[in-house]
């Protein structure tokens, strides 16, 4: 009996904790504006989401000690399952927009991708289930700028006064 009550309070802490630390992420804010150095602006990811996704990566590289050591030897599905959960918590904690007289510039792990100013021919605001994003063309070329950013909607005014152009609204 004892061990029926220790599964359920344990399982009722376990969705306790998954609940408000989702609340917690999705309420975080981040700064109110970039870090500015001369005439050159960062924004970096927020620290909620940083976290949360050097968590997921250090929860998928102790997942792979665990399966090697326990285990004997090394399972596929579970080296695949944690090496997943390492690539989504490096791409939710790593990136960063540089902004600065000239050019917008978007640095990921695997790449950068830089717009000079005067050749951004669109500004379009996304939304996708509350979460907004920035995506901005020229030419053929897309860049896509998530809410994870600190300062987002001061990104947002600055791209706008920099190119001259006004953003689409969210369809």
């Amino acid at each position: 009996m004892s061990s029926f009550l220790a599964d359920i309070l344990s399982g009722s802490a376990t969705v306790a904790l998954a609940v408000s630390l989702t609340r917690w992420l999705a309420n975080s804010k981040g700064a109110d504006l970039p870090e500015q150095h001369a005439d050159t602006n960062i924004y970096r990811i927020g620290r909620a989401w940083r976290g949360t996704g050097m968590a997921s990566g250090f929860f998928g590289l102790l997942i792979l000690i665990w399966s090697w050591y326990d285990m004997r030897h090394l399972q596929w599905g579970v080296a695949l399952l944690s090496s997943v959960f390492f690539l989504i918590g490096l791409w939710i904690s790593a990136g960063v927009v540089i902004t600065n007289q000239m050019e917008i510039t978007k640095k990921v792990l695997w790449h950068s991708r830089t717009f000079v100013w005067g050749k951004i021919t669109e500004i379009r605001q996304l939304q996708s289930r509350g979460e907004r994003a920035i995506e901005l063309r020229s030419g053929p070329e897309k860049l896509a700028i998530d809410f994870r950013y600190n300062a987002f909607p001061y990104l947002l005014h600055e791209i706008e006064e920099r190119t001259g152009l006004k953003s689409l609204p969210p369809s």
